[in-house]
């Protein structure tokens, strides 16, 4: 009977401890490198940062002892900025619980507050000075040409939401049938007013100034009136101007 009960025991034991169990358990701490994803744009932070003197941006102080690392405080901040982050409390809370910023900081937590005193005390330029000397410096290294710069189809707003893009091929064709229009626009223009155009298959914005200012001369030399508001029949010439003027905003 004994050894029933020894065994009664083991068994509500064992029993007790699955109910106990975590699915959470402990581990020991790791390397965030090894976590992050080699294509995150952290790793590219990184990189090019740490190439970098970042110690010329930071003011010197032999008094006191620094509670953290200055370039490390001031790496976090760049990076805080490449992700958009614009309040020091959402940076602090990313440095206790983004695998990121935990990286970048070395697993230190400091409060907003220190960020703050950083960016007050410590800093020599402004964030903006640091970024533009960033980027002459990718483009000195880089060997980047700056003469021509290229552009997608993409549509950027000033408030973007995931829905607020266009598509490329949208806006050729917007960009095409604008070309027709200023071709048969131009072809009545000649027709009417005697004016000689050059038609062609694409236009620059400079094509347009030109017309609209031979427009205003036009006016100016034959004394047409522009008229505006309720009840005022606009002449051919000026709806032609006005058409123009559309033209080369889009």
């Amino acid at each position: 009977m004994r050894g029933l009960g020894i065994c009664y025991n083991l068994i509500m034991l064992s029993n007790k401890l699955q109910l106990n169990y975590k699915p959470v358990q402990l581990i020991l701490p790791l390397n965030y490198e090894h976590i992050i994803d080699k294509h995150d744009p952290v790793v590219s932070f990184i990189e090019v940062v740490g190439r970098l003197n970042l110690s010329k941006f930071i003011k010197t102080s032999n008094v006191g002892r620094h509670a953290y690392d200055p370039e490390t405080m001031l790496q976090v901040i760049l990076f805080e900025f490449m992700e958009n982050i614009r309040s020091l409390r959402n940076l602090a809370k990313a440095c206790r619980t983004d695998v990121r910023f935990m990286y970048i900081c070395r697993c230190k937590k400091p409060s907003f507050m220190a960020f703050q005193r950083f960016i007050d005390s410590k800093l020599n330029e402004s964030i903006d000075d640091i970024f533009y000397e960033i980027n002459e410096f990718l483009i000195h290294k880089e060997s980047i040409n700056t003469d021509v710069i290229y552009i997608d189809g993409t549509k950027i707003e000033a408030n973007a939401r995931k829905f607020s893009f266009v598509w490329k091929k949208a806006v050729l064709k917007h960009r095409d049938n604008l070309y027709l229009k200023i071709s048969k626009l131009y072809q009545i223009i000649e027709k009417q007013f005697k004016i000689s155009l050059t038609v062609k298959d694409t236009y620059l914005p400079e094509d347009l100034s030109n017309i609209i200012n031979t427009f205003s001369l036009y006016c100016y030399h034959y004394s047409i009136p522009f008229v505006y508001g309720k009840g005022k029949r606009k002449t051919a010439f000026q709806r032609y101007y006005e058409t123009l003027c559309e033209y080369q905003k889009n």
